[in-house]
């Protein structure tokens, strides 16, 4: 999971964590962004944004969000698409 550190992944919020490099996010992201495909980044514009992402999830451990979780994702995925 990115957003909890363990000492094999080094994880990070608000930066490039391993599991970020092995998903290759930044890669995905630049190509979307130069086939002109339109994204919705929840890494960048929610979990990122959050100064403790782990409280998004139940137990502060991965997988499903939690209700706080699903309604900051659900919002911004609202408030990125009426426009």
């Amino acid at each position: 999971m990115r957003y909890k550190k363990f000492t094999v992944y080094n994880f990070k919020i608000n930066g490039s964590s391993l599991l970020d490099k092995k998903l290759k996010y930044k890669e995905v992201i630049k190509m979307l962004n130069k086939l002109e495909i339109k994204t919705l980044d929840i890494k960048s514009q929610v979990f990122d944004k959050e100064k403790d992402a782990l409280s998004l999830f139940p137990l502060r451990k991965h997988h499903h969000y939690n209700p706080k979780g699903y309604k900051e994702v659900t919002s911004f995925i609202f408030k990125s698409t009426i426009n």
